[in-house]
This record gives structure tokens, C-alpha cells and sequence, in this order.
């Protein structure tokens, strides 16, 4: 499976990932362990930026929101 996360917000500033991307690489280890965390916040951000229709189901809030690792703090 190929999960892929981007995003389209418009911005002035460049950032190439350069001093963060290498954080997110636990990412994938959280997702193998059954963590979806990481899923449910960008499902979050979709949502934030009207990215679904009003009628879209929203998924199951996975266990541990409230303590989050700094990759999903970022």
C-alpha cells in the first residue's frame, strides 16, 4: 500500500523539507504497527480546508489523539 500525503494551500514561502522531512520517516513505522494517527490528522486538515463534501463520513478516532509524538505535532 502506498499512502501519500500533500498539500495544495498556496503559500509565498518555499520550504523543501530539509530540516523536518527526516522526522517524518517513524511515520511509516506508526502505520505498520497499526498507529493511524498520522491518517485521522490529515483526514483533519482535508476536512479544515473543505476539501470533503458535507456529506463525507468521518473516520474512527484512533486511540492515543491526545498524546501525539513530534512527527504529528509538526
Amino acid at each position: 500500500m502506498i499512502v501519500s500525503f500533500e498539500s495544495e494551500v498556496e503559500s509565498d514561502d518555499w520550504d523543501d523539507g530539509a530540516g523536518w522531512m527526516g522526522s517524518l520517516m517513524s511515520l511509516r513505522s506508526d502505520l505498520l504497527r497499526g498507529d493511524l494517527r498520522c491518517l485521522y490528522l490529515g483526514w483533519l486538515l482535508c476536512v479544515q480546508n473543505e476539501e470533503f463534501s458535507g456529506d463525507a463520513l468521518e473516520p474512527p478516532v484512533p486511540a492515543g489523539l491526545r498524546e501525539l509524538s513530534a512527527p504529528l505535532i509538526r
